[in-house]
């Protein structure tokens, strides 16, 4: 039905236009076509012949010159203007990774000194891991058996360890020196009386 309705309409409208076309047909048999003046500048001018006049009094030419240089000039700004853009954000970037690279340097460092810090604590204080009692049975054992070998190194040493042990630093240090006496030259020896010096503030 919709259909029969569409065709039913376009066969009227296409009716109506050839009756009109039939109806001009003589007073377009009259008119004269100059086929040398048809394009787009003759059309352009009779659509508009009020202001095409003032069309042909500018110079396209000269315009697009004009155009042209001012678009150059526009772009060569812009082209300063990123050049100057790019500068500033690599220099900025250039500070933020000179600025990190300080900064991890200067935590590193610190990081290292408190790593060298740890290790020296731990090389020069020995904590206690025995009992007060242990450790005075133990410095009495060996007092008896340097009685018996006064010559013998190991236990001077093992005696001034039991003194550091119990933060006993004087006697440690006269251990270690009677230990030194007996061994002159031994670099552990020396190192050990050198941090018990320290402590000592001798």
């Amino acid at each position: 039905m919709l259909i029969t309705i569409i065709l039913i309409t376009i066969v009227i409208s296409a009716g109506g236009i050839g009756y009109l076309v039939w109806k001009k047909t003589p007073y377009l048999k009259k008119l004269v076509v100059n086929t040398e003046d048809v394009g787009a500048y003759s059309f352009w001018k009779e659509l508009t012949p009020e202001a095409f006049p003032y069309f042909e009094k500018v110079d396209l030419k000269q315009q697009k010159k004009v155009v042209a240089g001012e678009l150059e000039k526009l772009v060569r700004r812009i082209h300063v203007v990123s050049l100057k853009i790019g500068n500033f954000s690599t220099s900025l970037l250039d500070k933020i990774k000179n600025r990190r690279t300080k900064n991890e340097l200067i935590l590193t460092e610190a990081r290292m000194k408190e790593e060298d810090d740890i290790i020296q604590q731990v090389v020069e204080i020995k904590p206690i891991t025995r009992s007060l009692d242990q450790l005075k049975k133990e410095e009495q054992t060996l007092i008896v058996e340097i009685a018996k070998s006064p010559k013998d190194v190991d236990l001077y040493k093992k005696l001034a360890d039991i003194y550091i042990e119990m933060g006993n630093n004087e006697d440690a240090h006269e251990a270690l020196s009677a230990a030194y006496n007996l061994k002159p030259g031994d670099e552990e020896l020396s190192k050990n009386l050198e941090k018990i010096k320290k402590h000592l503030s001798i």
